[in-house]
């Protein structure tokens, strides 16, 4: 499983825990299989002090493209889910996103944490702040490209979707 945390701590499917800040939108899941799959996170600054208050969350599997930008644990209207292959549940303070076809599970707590499971058919074909899903923590902080990373703040910003500033 995958974690992301607070502002800035991340834990990979094989266990690697690093740091990173960031301001901007950053793949935390991307498939590197024949099913087009990506899941990023973004912090948001509720109040405009610096403090991140909460993620939105963007998921985009198959047909579906599906936005948490609030803490209602909805999704956005714009968003465009396949219903047949897409669950949405909110478990008390949770929201639990189940994409049954690929395996794949999000649970998001509205504010700064999501747990992402992914089914084994998933290993060695996954990238992202995520890592690959090999089993192994030594090969973890790799570029889109694939190239090795020595420090996890040059990794977190070789996965950022959109124009940011790096700190």
């Amino acid at each position: 499983m995958c974690t992301v945390y607070g502002d800035r701590h991340y834990r990979t499917f094989d266990g690697l825990l690093f740091d990173y800040i960031g301001d901007c939108k950053v793949y935390l899941l991307k498939s590197s299989a024949n099913v087009t799959m990506s899941v990023t996170a973004e912090n948001v600054d509720c109040f405009e002090s610096g403090v991140i208050c909460r993620k939105s969350l963007f998921i985009s599997i198959g047909q579906s493209i599906i936005v948490f930008d609030d803490d209602s644990g909805k999704p956005n209207p714009s968003s465009v889910i396949d219903r047949q292959n897409v669950h949405i549940l909110n478990a008390g303070y949770f929201t639990i996103i189940h994409l049954t076809q690929y395996e794949i599970s999000v649970l998001w707590d509205r504010k700064t944490t999501i747990h992402i499971q992914a089914g084994p058919q998933w290993q060695g074909k996954l990238s992202g702040l995520c890592g690959n899903f090999d089993l192994k923590t030594v090969n973890e902080m790799k570029t889109p490209d694939n190239m090795d990373l020595s420090t996890s703040q040059e990794f977190g910003n070789s996965w950022t979707a959109a124009e940011a500033s790096h700190t």
